[in-house]
């Protein structure tokens, strides 16, 4: 796989497409966007496992925004959390996650310092 960090941001969201990849052959993703800690890599690298563990051909599916909150709503989110994960996705899409910096870092040594 690409990265084991990139996969926990998105690890939420697996098991509830997993149901549905079994049965179709297709783990359904939301359009991706530039941020610094995930890619649809990382979504390409869990249908191979999958195919590799059962045997049957998983791809990697991108659906549009109302398709994959009907997906995730389908197998148990309430929609107020579907709706609000695409919200996310979309900040992605306009590279609202895209930066990097060190004010975290910065924080966390002031912080120390106390």
């Amino acid at each position: 796989m690409s990265s084991v960090q990139p996969l926990r941001h998105r690890a939420g969201t697996i098991p509830l497409l997993l149901g549905q990849a079994l049965e179709t052959g297709e783990l359904v993703a939301p359009a991706d966007g530039p941020v610094s800690w995930t890619a649809h890599a990382d979504l390409d690298d869990i249908a191979a496992l999958i195919t590799d563990l059962t045997g049957r051909t998983i791809r990697c599916v991108v659906a549009d925004d109302p398709e994959w909150t009907a997906t995730l709503i389908d197998h148990g989110m309430p929609a107020f959390q579907a709706t609000m994960l695409l919200g996310m996705v979309q900040a992605a899409r306009r590279g609202e996650f895209a930066t990097t910096g060190k004010d975290l870092e910065t924080l966390i040594g002031a912080l120390k310092q106390r």
